[in-house]
This record gives structure tokens, sequence and C-alpha cells, in this order.
């Protein structure tokens, strides 16, 4: 795989070079770093950007900290965070009405420009940014804030986790090209008992509450990997049932198969009832057979029954 170090002053590359190894760790709940073994470059340092190429798509990530340089060593390990932690950090609450007048993307667009691209400060200015806004979608965001400032990155995440709006990262002819824009794909199915996917696991944190990890064959006929993106909704296919979830990480470490865990799957009242059933929670019951109850059992209106009425 080839790898592009580049410059996040002027977008210049500054080194290019063949991945020893990697540990792509993208994970929204987490913010996981992603770690990648290079050959010893000198010019590699903190907030450089890091390009790579030669999986089923291009990845864009920030150099996380310091590399400690040693003259010995023929390769280095280098921490880096997905691209959009480039807005990891606190700004002034300002004009969140827009979000419902205008659109999440519209309010977006206006901090991303505000804040990082023509603020007073131009030694620090990303003036290398552009952004397009591609749909208006008009609601509201929760925002964390603390004494009018919020962090954005984390304002980016629930935009796309509750909303589908997204913030895509690319970089075109030295430009780092923003798009933003909802996007709500039709649910994708995933069959975690087929052979094409393995290491199937379900993590069962409470009653309504699960974590299914899977990792697919990239050359996979059956289900296309290079759809399944951060944030994508899907349905997960289990033994036991199907259940409405998102991909929230994605873990790729060879050339085989990319990993993935979904987030909190969203289970309705009749996959509850199904759990409580398994579970035994709902205690005892009378069905057409007969049974028990036990404690008290407050009945309004009247009875019906085969052989015939009783008021209550």
């Amino acid at each position: 795989m080839e790898l592009y170090v580049v410059d996040n002053k002027t977008l210049d590359i500054m080194s290019v070079c063949n991945v020893c190894d990697y540990n792509l760790n993208l994970d929204e709940e987490t913010n996981g770093i992603s770690e990648f073994v290079l050959p010893n470059l000198n010019n590699i340092k903190k907030g450089c950007y890091l390009v790579l190429n030669g999986l089923y798509k291009q990845f864009l990530f920030v150099v996380d900290e310091d590399i400690a340089i040693n003259k010995n060593e023929t390769c280095v390990t280098v921490p880096a965070l997905d691209i959009s932690n480039i807005f990891d950090r606190k700004v002034i609450l300002k004009d969140k009405e827009k979000m419902q007048e205008t659109g999440i993307e519209d309010f977006i667009a206006d901090t991303i420009l505000e804040n990082f691209v023509n603020t007073d400060d131009t030694i620090l200015n990303l003036d290398y940014i552009d952004v397009y806004i591609h749909s208006h979608t008009k609601g509201s965001v929760a925002i964390d804030e603390d004494n009018g400032l919020y962090n954005f990155h984390t304002f980016l995440i629930n935009c796309r986790q509750y909303k589908d709006v997204y913030t895509d990262f690319s970089i075109v002819n030295k430009r780092l090209k923003i798009d933003i824009g909802y996007k709500l794909e039709e649910t994708m199915l995933i069959d975690a008992t087929l052979p094409e996917v393995t290491n199937y696991n379900t993590i069962k944190a409470n009653t309504y509450k699960h974590l299914v990890e899977f990792s697919i064959a990239k050359t996979s006929k059956l289900i296309d990997v290079s759809k399944l993106y951060l944030g994508r909704r899907i349905k997960i296919k289990t033994e036991d049932s199907i259940y409405d979830s998102y991909i929230s990480a994605i873990t790729i470490t060879d050339e085989n198969f990319i990993s993935f865990k979904t987030g909190n799957l969203r289970i309705d009242f009749t996959d509850k009832q199904r759990q409580q059933k398994r579970d035994g929670t709902v205690g005892n019951k009378i069905d057409k057979t007969g049974g028990t109850i036990t404690g008290d059992l407050n009945v309004t209106g009247k009875i019906f029954s085969t052989d015939g009425e009783a008021s209550v």
C-alpha cells in the first residue's frame, strides 16, 4: 500500500512510502487511534496528514502526536486519527437557530468557515478548505455546550448518527474538499451466518442492547464492503433474530478481511417482547392452556370466556 505524507499548512506532499504494517481503527464512539508502521521518515510530525491508497477506498488521517525518530531503527510507528479530528476543539456556539431555519448542513458550513478558515488568526487558518453543501436538512441536533462552548468534532458525529448528515473529506488538486449532505441509503442486510462472514460475535450488554462484531472478506461477491461506511444503517441477521443497527466501527489489519462493529441496536417493541420471553423476565403468565399469575392482578371491564360472561 502506498501512503502520502502531506503538509498540513500547504497540502504539499512531503513523502511517499510503502506501508510496512498497519492497524486501521475507525470508531466513532471511542475516536479510535490507527497505527502505521512506516520507513523511518525524518519529516513526519504531529498534525501532518496521511493519505492512504491501496485498500478498497482512500483513507485520510491526521498524525496524532510527535514522532520520536531513532536513526538506528529502520521503521517507526505513527499513531493517527481520522482527518475529521482537525475539528476536534471547542468553538463558540452561534446562530444555532440556522439549523431549523435553513439547514443543519448550512450551520456546519458556517461554523467551519468562521472558526477554521476565515478567523482573525491568519497563521492558523486552513485556507485550503473548500466546503460544499449538498442538501438542507432542517431540524435540531443536541449540542453539549459549556459556557457557550462545544466540541465541534463531537457535534459532527452527532449529526451523522442522529440526523444522517455526513461530512466527507477528500484531497483534490491540493485542496481539502469537505462535502456536507444528507445521506440515507436503503438499509443494507448483513447475514452474519454466511460463510464469507467470520468472527461473528454478539456482545450482550443488557436485555435490550447488543453490539455485534463480524469480519467480511474483501473479495466477497455477496456483500459489497465498500458500501459499509461509518454510520451506514444495516440489518444484522444472526442465528436467533434480525436487528436494526448501524456501522459504528471499522477495523482493517490485513489484506484479506475488514472487521466491523455495530452501534447500539435499535430494538422495537416486538423485539423486546421476544427478548423478555427468552430471558423469562415477564414472570408467570396465563395462555390458552392455563398458567399461574403471581402477585396482584387488577382488571377493569368484563371477562369473556367460552363458558359465558363474568363481571368484575
